[in-house]
This record gives C-alpha cells, sequence and structure tokens, in this order.
C-alpha cells in the first residue's frame, strides 16, 4: 500500500497537532483519514496514484494528484 503526507500549519507557520485529515479517492477507491502529530504531519494511504480532494477539519483543500511518497501542506487556523 502506498502512503503520503500531509502537514498541517497555523498562520504563525507553527505546526498544528491533532487536526483530522482526510482524503477522498471517489466512490470506487473509498478514503483515508488520521490526525496530525507534534510535528504537524499526518500519513495517509492508498491504493494507487489517484486524485483526491483533501480535507482538513471536515473542510476541502481541492483535488489533487497524489503519487506514493508526495507530501503536501496547508495552513489553516480553524478548527
Amino acid at each position: 500500500m502506498a502512503e503520503f503526507s500531509v502537514r498541517v500549519l497555523n498562520s504563525e507557520n507553527k505546526p498544528r497537532r491533532g487536526v483530522r485529515v482526510g482524503a477522498n479517492f471517489g466512490v470506487l477507491r473509498g478514503s483515508s483519514s488520521g490526525y496530525t502529530d507534534s510535528d504537524g504531519w499526518a500519513i495517509l494511504s492508498m491504493g494507487d496514484n489517484a486524485t483526491a480532494e483533501i480535507y482538513v477539519e471536515g473542510k476541502t483543500q481541492g483535488k489533487h494528484y497524489i503519487t506514493d511518497g508526495d507530501k503536501f501542506s496547508f495552513t489553516v487556523d480553524y478548527g
């Protein structure tokens, strides 16, 4: 199984811990979710390379094409 990482920072560029992060790969491919660690990283798994809508605390961060080992970072202050 492949993995990718999502980092969540606040507007002061500090890591957000305990933030729920999710990726929706569509009806046939399912979803993945997790929580950020003390450095703001959440590691999610996926089957194959795919486009997914990424969510942070339930709010969309847009659709992104994801491959094994990709890293994404989002700055959010809500949640």
